[in-house]
């Protein structure tokens, strides 16, 4: 049985509209489907990566490792943060799972545990969104979000059908207040949430955001990570670099991964990540960030210690794996 993405958030339903949206990536792909049906709309991606090794070149003959046999995986259905000290890695390893960087990546990435994909068709269904982006300043939002979907969504889209999922997507992003306000003049958590929007046109299964929160106040950070939250929970596989978040917001989680100068040192469920570091001997104080907590071990680190670390989380990684819903049964309970 094909596991696919639940209709029932309203993100990504269009009221009663319900075709419209079924439509928005099946025009693109008729001609795909044939050679990879697996692939097809509305199927969830369990991505899962294992010992990728990523190094650039610094000198002549020398190169700077910046993955280091990286493995864990991004669940659909759950919302996955990425973290670690700066330089660890988070960016590099977003922007390989995407596809935005190809070359020189040694390891493997598989979805719903096939290594051998047709990448012209995995690309349209992730979405990654960098750190540093641009929106033209001049356009209001509602022109950006129409003009996204034009380009996105192609000519089998009526004028009609374009501005009701605008107003739409505006609506579920909280957008609606600021819908003819240029973007220029929009402040830091509408812009990102409007980035947001202009990827989410399409219907995604996969979104991957590299620091999402960045430069953001506790209140705009907290709201984008809520949209996330709730974008994850209709099936769609969400993971984000993240530096430093507040307790509340890392609450909204539902998945960890650490990382330590290309390695990873932990790759599970939130509620289990203080257990394991306390397994290595990391000790944690009451009513301690959880991330605050994992750098300051992470950052004055003994290299034994996190050696230690990395084997035990290995032993439950693979535990932890084998009960996932996707590993169970081959489809995960929240995109029947």
């Amino acid at each position: 049985m094909d596991a696919r993405r639940s209709g029932d958030d309203n993100i990504y339903q269009i009221d009663n509209d319900h075709e419209v949206v079924d439509s928005m990536i099946d025009h693109r792909q008729n001609s795909d489907e044939s050679q990879d049906s697996w692939l097809k709309r509305g199927v969830c991606f369990y991505i899962e990566f294992q010992n990728l090794s990523y190094s650039v070149p610094i000198n002549k003959g020398k190169r700077k490792k910046i993955l280091q046999n990286a493995t864990g995986c991004f669940e659909p259905g759950k919302l996955t943060a990425v973290v670690g000290p700066s330089g660890a890695g988070k960016s590099t390893l977003l922007s390989i799972i995407s596809g935005v960087k190809s070359s020189n990546v040694k390891g493997s990435i598989k979805i719903n545990d096939r290594e051998k994909i047709d990448g012209n068709i995995y690309r349209k269904q992730i979405c990654y969104i960098p750190q540093e982006f641009t929106l033209h300043p001049l356009l209001t939002t509602k022109e950006t979000l129409y003009i996204a979907a034009r380009l996105k969504l192609g000519q089998g889209y009526s004028t009609i059908k374009s501005h009701f999922i605008v107003n739409n997507i505006a609506k579920s992003l909280g957008l609606m207040n600021c819908l003819d306000t240029a973007a220029g003049k929009l402040s830091g958590g509408e812009k990102k949430r409007l980035l947001i929007g202009i990827e989410i046109v399409t219907k995604p299964a996969v979104l991957l955001l590299d620091e999402p929160t960045s430069g953001l106040d506790s209140v705009s950070s907290n709201q984008v990570i809520n949209l996330l939250h709730s974008m994850s929970k209709s099936g769609c596989t969400v993971a984000c670099a993240v530096h430093q978040p507040s307790s509340q917001m890392i609450s909204e989680f539902d998945n960890i991964i650490v990382i330590e100068q290309g390695r990873t040192l932990y790759c599970g469920p939130r509620e289990d990540v203080l257990d394991t570091f306390k397994e290595a001997g990391y000790i944690t104080p009451h009513f301690y960030n959880i991330v605050e907590f994992v750098l300051e071990v992470v950052t004055n680190r003994c290299d034994e210690n996190l050696k230690n670390l990395a084997k035990i989380n290995a032993v439950k990684y693979v535990q932890w794996k084998s009960q996932c819903e996707f590993y169970k049964n081959g489809t995960y309970i929240g995109c029947t």
